[in-house]
């Protein structure tokens, strides 16, 4: 009876998990790529009519950029945790 119970919580688990990293990459990712190419190329980029191809670049400029937000951001903690 406890192995139904853990392998019912444990597929609700990785349900989850799934959700999560749908919405993270759908939303998240997604619009800060979106928005860091805008402001790049002046709003020229990326085209209205949306490929696969312009989707998944678009994506890839969102992870880039949360990637180099996070590390900035574990930087500047650093700096001012020592008064460097």
């Amino acid at each position: 009876m406890d192995e139904i119970i853990e392998g019912f919580f444990k597929a609700i688990a990785g349900l989850l998990r799934f959700i999560f990293v749908s919405l993270l990459m759908d939303f998240v990712f997604y619009y800060a790529g979106k928005g860091t190419l805008m402001l790049v190329t002046a709003g020229s980029y990326p085209p209205v009519e949306e490929t696969k191809t312009t989707v998944n670049f678009t994506v890839f400029i969102g992870i880039l950029v949360s990637v180099a937000l996070f590390v900035l951001v574990i930087i500047f903690a650093d700096r001012i945790r020592y008064g460097i």
